[in-house]
């Protein structure tokens, strides 16, 4: 059997899309889980309709603590072999979890599929890359799981996802590309960046830099490296995206001084893609916060002056 989770918070326009979808899997082998977070709009009277027309379909009410603790308190009552995390926005085709099954042949494999990203506009198709950055469309082997402990980090609201996946791949022996689109995600317009602040992206930062000073195999892969050291650059991107040009002067150089503490952090840490961002990492290196501020701040003044006489 399948066990199917959404953690659900304040759904209500999604959710019974997100839940019917599951109804018409073409598999019957399946149970729904949904966690209402502690939502405040009509989704827990939703989630209680939906449980009335189906034996199948699960409730479990909390307190509002996030979607990793929606996730793990779904974890704590799953009856399936298998586990597949689907989120109250989303959607999934008729043979979703036929597919799976067909995959999820070993215990120690990870089928992972691929999502169909939607903003509105146009359509985005996941890449290898992005393989370990959510859940979604992953399929994990719950005795894995339960025998581990393995848990999503409920301290962190960013990055959370990421950090359970690489501990759970510490106990699989190989991971299967499956070249299946059938999850489809809503990519709102309002970015990770402006819905969290520095300090929850600098958690997220100091989480993958301990699975990659814990995780051996991580070192030992460079795929896994390649990985967390891009969940790296992008979350310290997102910090930058934050402060410039919104923060003050003195919290963004104290920002500075915290990710880029000496010349290896900077290395890692920091990927200048324009022209002022590779004179701020020369004056990164040297320990010049005060000048590679400056650098900053001129990229963003030049790239608002570029655009605005491109839309004049």
């Amino acid at each position: 059997m399948f066990s199917l989770i959404i953690p659900i918070y304040n759904a209500e326009a999604t959710l019974a899309r997100c839940a019917e979808s599951i109804r018409r899997q073409s598999d019957k082998d399946w149970e729904l889980i949904l966690v209402n977070d502690g939502s405040t709009d009509e989704s827990g009277m939703i989630c209680q309709n939906l449980a009335a027309t189906d034996a199948r379909i699960h409730v479990l009410q909390q307190a509002n603590a996030g979607p990793a603790a929606a996730r793990n308190h779904g974890l704590e009552v799953a009856q399936g072999e298998w586990i597949l995390f689907v989120d109250a926005d989303d959607w999934v085709e008729e043979d979703y979890i036929k597919q799976y099954r067909a995959v999820a042949t070993k215990p120690k494999v990870l089928p992972v599929g691929r999502t169909t990203e939607h903003d509105g506009n146009s359509l985005y198709l996941s890449q290898p890359m992005e393989r370990f950055s959510s859940p979604w469309a992953r399929c994990y082997n719950a005795h894995i799981i339960k025998e581990h402990l393995l848990r999503f980090p409920n301290e962190l609201t960013c990055g959370e996802d990421a950090v359970f996946n690489l501990r759970y791949c510490q106990y699989v022996q190989s991971v299967v590309d499956v070249e299946y689109y059938g999850y489809h995600r809503i990519v709102y317009s309002h970015s990770l960046s402006h819905r969290n602040g520095p300090r929850v992206l600098w958690q997220s930062i100091e989480a993958l830099e301990q699975c990659r000073n814990t995780m051996p195999y991580i070192a030992q892969s460079d795929f896994y490296n390649s990985f967390v050291q891009s969940r790296i650059n992008i979350r310290c991107r997102d910090i930058l995206n934050t402060l410039y040009p919104t923060a003050q002067r003195q919290q963004r150089i104290a920002w500075l001084r915290r990710l880029f503490a000496n010349a290896t952090m900077t290395t890692q840490r920091f990927t200048p893609q324009y022209k002022t961002e590779h004179q701020a990492l020369t004056t990164l290196q040297r320990g010049h916060y005060a000048v590679a501020d400056s650098w900053l701040q001129m990229g963003i003044w030049l790239r608002s002056k570029r655009h605005k006489s491109c839309t004049e």
